[in-house]
């Protein structure tokens, strides 16, 4: 399925027009701030996602992004508002609306327009400007919110990541008793206090103390106003100190707490704030310069001899780790990474899946150095695609040809059972043909 389709715009709105521009009716009989607000609400149900609408006096620019939909079609509406907009802003308002499927898929516009003279020009593509301009704000914003530094390096015009906070949080004014409205997890909002645990306040638990105006996400499953940290309905910690998310963890002072969305509970441990860090991106081994933890679970390792292998896969003095759990018959000091989950001790094969749970054995070693192509591994008696072993594959003569074909002397293969269809057997046998004549 193709990548939702985005909307983003920035907007130059001098100031004194901009508090004008708020108050003005729409032709549903809507001012612009709840016009504006409607937009984000789905946003601040979740505040995981790239949605921002913000308005930055200093600069007198409104910036605002937000999927929607599958298509022009999809999007029309919130075109229709946004040439409203231009037109409610008048002469005064410069900037661009553009709309793509970005982030995450291609990042070519299929619609481009200006905003000048109260009007949505079309446009061929974005001005180098638009760009340009906003490279100076996006440090200054993204830092705002620490969460999201995981996506600093990808950011292009559209990848912003804010809510409309004029005013005060919109999500929050709009929710009542009668109406709560959902954050996120199991957190709801009766726009005073902040419940937790169902989305009915009959039956959900108050979370004391948290301001539903200054409340979100900060980390995982860890919550956060403008005093507290929050896990479930309970605070964690103060925040008179300032804190750093690092990973997945929150440090505060000399502790850091992590509670992750995959169903792990709640831990926390005293950690050297100076020098705690994420050892590998895409899983949680952390170190402090004295100690590891998996998920701020200790693990008996010294930093020193400790080493990550690849996502989730790390080992230390004492064991091989799949994150953070021992991977039972594995030794550490010999194993070897040969790339593509396939991994060599001093007298085992392994393969490891990385949607499966443990290592799989592929038998003793053999002699000969193991060779990795792709997904397929060979010794000198041997051939596997992943953890399955090709019966009677001929590993002297054994040749990727093109994924997901290979073949030796004797048989085409296709990942690691024979092919049987006699066109594209002939096909994958003149490709390896051709390789092998190429390697003599």
């Amino acid at each position: 399925m193709s990548e939702p389709l985005s909307i983003a715009a920035q907007i130059h709105v001098p100031a004194a027009l901009f508090e004008q521009w708020l108050k003005q009716p729409l032709p549903d009989e809507r001012q612009v701030l709840d016009a504006l607000a409607d937009l984000l609400d789905t946003a601040d149900c979740n505040p995981e996602e790239l949605f921002l609408c913000q308005y930055l006096p200093e600069q007198q620019v409104l910036l605002f992004f937000l999927s929607d939909g599958r298509n022009l079609q999809d999007a029309a509406p919130r075109l229709d508002l946004f040439r409203c907009l231009a037109s409610l802003a008048g002469e005064e308002a410069k900037g661009y609306v553009a709309v793509g499927r970005y982030p995450y898929g291609g990042m070519g516009e299929e619609g481009v327009w200006r905003v000048g003279k109260g009007r949505l020009h079309k446009v061929r593509g974005l001005s180098s400007d638009a760009m340009a301009e906003l490279d100076p704000l996006l440090a200054k914003l993204i830092a705002w919110m620490p969460e999201q530094q995981r996506h600093q390096k990808a950011l292009y015009f559209r990848k912003l990541m804010l809510r409309f906070n004029k005013r005060g949080n919109a999500f929050v004014r709009r929710a009542t008793p009668g109406r709560p409205l959902w954050f996120g997890d199991e957190y709801i909002t009766d726009g005073k206090h902040v419940y937790y645990g169902s989305s009915r306040l009959a039956s959900a638990r108050r979370v004391e103390e948290a301001d539903p105006f200054h409340f979100r996400r900060v980390a995982g499953l860890i919550w956060r106003d403008g005093n507290y940290l929050y896990f479930k309905d309970r605070p964690i910690a103060g925040l008179q100190e300032r804190f750093r998310v690092v990973g997945n963890a929150v440090v505060v002072g000399n502790h850091a707490y992590l509670a992750d969305r995959d169903g792990r509970d709640f831990a926390c441990d005293e950690v050297d704030p100076a020098r705690f860090k994420r050892l590998c991106r895409d899983s949680d081994y952390y170190g402090d310069g004295a100690r590891i933890w998996y998920g701020m679970e200790r693990l008996p390792e010294s930093p020193d001899t400790f080493e990550i292998l690849e996502a989730g896969i790390a080992r230390g003095r004492n064991a091989v780790y799949r994150h953070g759990v021992v991977c039972a018959g594995i030794d550490a000091a010999s194993l070897v990474r040969l790339g593509n989950g396939f991994f060599q001790d001093r007298e085992q094969l392994w393969f490891h899946d990385s949607t499966g749970s443990m290592f799989i054995a592929l038998g003793r070693c053999a002699p000969g150095a193991p060779k990795v192509q792709g997904p397929w591994c060979r010794d000198d008696t041997r051939v596997w695609f992943h953890e399955h072993q090709l019966a009677d594959a001929d590993p002297c003569s054994f040749q990727p040809v093109s994924y997901p074909y290979a073949a030796d002397a004797r048989h085409v293969w296709c990942q690691q059972r024979r092919e049987v269809d006699p066109e594209v057997i002939a096909a994958v046998r003149a490709a390896w043909t051709r390789l092998a004549s190429a390697g003599d």
